[in-house]
């Protein structure tokens, strides 16, 4: 993984979530590493309830469940932080509409999001594999200044 760290820190560093398997506990997805095009880890999430897929969560049928609902589809920064719950540094989701400490770090189930970007290897439904994608996301956030986005679609 090391050989895909960006050294010219120009750009934002560009990642896109997309979601594919969207059951009603879990939501098992990819992470792209848009400035390389390359897909570099499973994400495991909590339940999608931007059913509309508008960014907002709306109306009963879209009402947010603490430690069950995943964050809404949109475009958000994300910078390194230190985590008072993890107590280290971890790649932080800004902006989150309806969210506050929303992180990328590894956990084995959904159950274990609480909203949070689970990241991975995916072994098998709602499980994912530690692979140190939690330190290697900070490196490369770094490597590009600390400046970059994720898009959720």
């Amino acid at each position: 993984m090391e050989k895909l760290l960006k050294s010219n820190k120009v750009e934002p560093l560009e990642l896109t979530l997309i979601r594919v398997v969207k059951e009603p506990k879990y939501t098992e997805g990819g992470l792209i590493y848009k400035n390389k095009n390359l897909l570099i880890c499973d994400t495991l999430e909590d339940r999608i309830r931007d059913i509309d897929g508008n960014g907002k969560l709306e109306g009963d049928d879209e009402k947010k469940i603490m430690h069950e609902t995943a964050i809404p589809y949109g475009r958000f920064p994300i910078k390194v932080t230190h985590s008072p719950k993890f107590k280290r540094d971890m790649v932080a989701i800004l902006d989150v509409p309806h969210f506050t400490g929303i992180r990328m770090h590894w956990g084995a189930t959904a159950a274990q999001s609480s909203g949070c970007v689970l990241v991975g290897k995916r072994t098998n439904k709602n499980r994912l594999k530690n692979t140190g994608m939690t330190d290697y996301l900070v490196e490369l956030l770094l490597s590009y200044g600390n400046v970059g986005w994720i898009t959720i679609v």
